[in-house]
């Protein structure tokens, strides 16, 4: 093919509003080359998933959906009839869902599932079975025959992901869509995904629309980068310039909100919010929100233009100068220039002391009943005013060590304190007390708020519960809470649906502070959220930790984030903790093989075009049925004989503990630290 694959010029998705149209998408123009793969990001609302939906046209009545050109190949997909369409869609486009769980179909198998997809295709039943073992294997799903037997439920995040993945590969497209194909998965996991993407185009030649809100993803693995801004593409080029010297505002001020597990230096949320369709400002839509908005900004909306060979970009700064200027504490690189601003270190003053704590849950019928090993034998101390932060992959146990902490659930032995006190003792007025000193902000903020209760009702509820102030003074303090969180008054009235992602999670960060509580428990709190609200969150915490003297327990996946945010960070692995040190030295030295393998497997920024390398491969063994020895050697590269027999136990000595009898050497630093591989290989 001597043209671009895919080509849309001037697209447009129009909704009708009352007596007028709003669109989400407007103008927007790019190209995919046989073979390449371009990356689409920006924040949430700006119009990426419905720009890819439009793509495959999947976006039907009441929207409305023109374009001056929008094809595939020689296709024309504005005027093709719902036949061809049929026939286009999962034979030459497929698309991958950003929720695999909720996109496969509940009551069918996987190879069902898959098989059906060949089907409607026309392949024949004689080839469907091999075919369907051909790209299960391909997208390397652990023991294909057995996971064809199985339903979306029984696999865990990464397998159904290569599973969708293997269904949208069913009919070999020559266009691969996927929206949002890492978001929440754990760091080894996201590794593996961004390689069989890359390995896709080099082996198959297929080309790839890759939407993502992580920076870090995309540098990896795109050869072009299209930035999104309420409805239109402001900025577009290859990525390595692009993310060395960004030419809009927006694309410099996303690179600055990007935590980087390397470095020291804090990231900078984006002030404001992005507008929605029924509310964008006039001229530049991000105007509002941009440090470097001249007169112009306000009355004129600029036109993509060239900037540099290959550059385009929407801004009247860049297209006047050829080039953004540094201005404040950016850097060309999107860093900030300033180091992170520590809170006050932690006392010696133990807050939280866990003991001993196993928990285990029993699941199943009664004639198939599983114990699950959640966590097991887990001695750990929380001290006052300090931030721990604790990772590990899903199932690790994270979430179960937080709601310990909470007294949401209790251990099956073990014991945990708090500032002395035996928490299984606490009983009446002493629980209430522990209740408003320990406050915890869940993964979910929209399924953790009642959708009945305004945000003003759902603090006012906490303040009355436990009687922080006096009946009639409760909207002094809600004013007060929400302008610590960053909120204005006039969300007092709203309801949760009425806010964004990051809006909902500060009123669930308001509703704990609200209390005045002495430690914060966030679960999760920003995996959802895009970079720049990311920032926000991480900004508060720190602010907060300074004014209230708060004791932060953060979990979270993305460890260039717990890097930020922690003092101190714990390591657990299939219910057992393998490592703990400082946050720093966890960056640059871990010394348990795990805790490695998950560091050097977070993508970075400032590495285009290579990808962190995977040094551990297999899936974590079932909970229910945990190894002998230490839990970690069926996965270890440094696993010997001894590993399977013996459970190495948690010592060290400077702060920096670690269980395991063969820690990453000097000499594996040097030789498994560097990512080298090259994601445009085989182009």
């Amino acid at each position: 093919m001597s043209g671009p694959l895919l080509r849309a010029e001037n697209l447009r998705v129009g909704f009708p509003d009352g007596g007028t149209w709003v669109y989400p998408v407007r103008g927007v123009s790019f190209e995919i080359g046989p073979g390449e793969i371009v990356g689409l990001v920006g924040e949430s609302g700006s119009g990426k998933t419905l720009t890819a939906l439009s793509c495959s046209r999947l976006v039907g009545p009441p929207a409305r959906v023109s374009a001056d050109a929008l094809g595939l190949g020689d296709v024309d997909l504005l005027r093709a009839s719902e036949e061809t369409l049929r026939a286009l869609r999962g034979r030459r486009i497929a698309m991958i869902p950003q929720d695999p769980l909720t996109s496969l179909h509940p009551s069918l198998t996987i190879g069902a599932q898959i098989n059906d997809a060949l089907a409607d295709h026309g392949v024949p039943r004689g080839e469907r079975r091999r075919r369907v073992l051909e790209v299960m294997e391909r997208v390397g799903l652990p023991d294909p025959p057995g996971t064809l037997r199985r339903y979306p439920h029984e696999l865990s995040g990464g397998t159904r992901q290569r599973a969708i993945i293997g269904l949208a590969l069913a009919n070999a497209p020559s266009l691969l869509i996927a929206d949002e194909p890492t978001t929440a998965l754990d760091a080894m996991i996201q590794a593996q995904i961004l390689h069989l993407l890359a390995d896709l185009r080099a082996s198959w030649q297929m080309s790839i629309l890759l939407i993502s809100h992580n920076l870090a993803v995309v540098a990896g693995v795109c050869d072009r980068l299209l930035v999104m801004y309420a409805g239109r593409i402001v900025e577009s080029g290859p990525t390595a310039h692009v993310l060395a010297e960004p030419m809009h505002p927006y694309t410099r001020a996303l690179l600055d909100a990007v935590p980087r597990l390397e470095s020291t230096r804090r990231p900078h949320g984006i002030p404001g919010a992005p507008p929605t369709p029924w509310n964008r400002p006039p001229g530049c839509a991000y105007h509002p929100r941009c440090g470097y908005r001249v007169e112009r900004c306000q009355g004129e909306d600029p036109p993509g233009a060239p900037v540099r060979p290959g550059r385009l970009a929407a801004c009247w700064v860049s297209q006047a100068q050829g080039a953004l200027p540094v201005i404040g504490t950016v850097s060309p690189r999107g860093a900030s220039a300033e180091p992170a601003h520590r809170s006050p270190g932690p006392t010696a003053d133990p807050l939280f002391e866990v003991t001993g704590v196993t928990r285990h849950f029993t699941v199943g019928p009664a004639w198939k009943r599983e114990v699950i090993h959640a966590l097991d034998d887990v001695n750990l101390r929380v001290h006052r005013g300090e931030s721990l932060g604790i990772v590990g992959e899903s199932g690790s146990g994270k979430s179960t060590l937080v709601r310990l902490l909470a007294l949401l659930d209790r251990p099956t032995r073990g014991r945990i304190s708090y500032a002395g006190e035996d928490l299984a003792q606490l009983r009446g007025a002493r629980l209430l007390r522990f209740r408003r000193r320990v406050q915890i902000v869940f993964q979910d903020p929209y399924s953790s708020l009642d959708p009945r209760y305004t945000v003003a009702d759902t603090i006012r509820e906490a303040l009355v519960t436990h009687r922080i102030c006096p009946p009639g003074e409760e909207g002094a303090h809600i004013r007060e809470v929400l302008d610590k969180v960053g909120l204005s008054t006039h969300f007092a009235g709203r309801y949760p649906h009425e806010l964004s992602g990051g809006q909902r999670q500060r009123v669930c960060i308001a509703r704990a502070l609200a209390v005045r509580p002495e430690v914060l428990l966030a679960d999760e709190p920003v995996s959802a959220l895009d970079v720049s609200i990311q920032a926000q969150i991480l900004e508060l915490f720190e602010q907060l930790r300074r004014q209230e003297r708060l004791t932060l327990v953060v979990v979270a996946h993305d460890l260039a984030l717990i890097r930020q945010v922690s003092d101190r960070v714990v390591t657990l692995y299939l219910g057992k903790v393998v490592e703990e040190a400082r946050a720093d030295v966890y960056a640059v030295r871990p010394r348990h093989p795990y805790t490695f393998a998950l560091s050097r497997s977070v993508p970075s920024v400032d590495r285009v075009g290579e990808l962190p390398p995977v040094l551990v491969r297999a899936e974590p063994p079932s909970a229910a049925r945990p190894p002998a020895g230490c839990r970690f050697h069926t996965r270890c590269f440094n696993a010997q004989p001894r590993c399977s027999r013996d459970e190495p136990p948690l010592d060290g000595d400077d702060g920096h503990r670690c269980a395991c009898f063969y820690p990453v050497a000097d000499a594996q630093y040097a030789s498994l630290a560097p990512p080298a591989v090259d994601a445009r290989a085989g182009r």
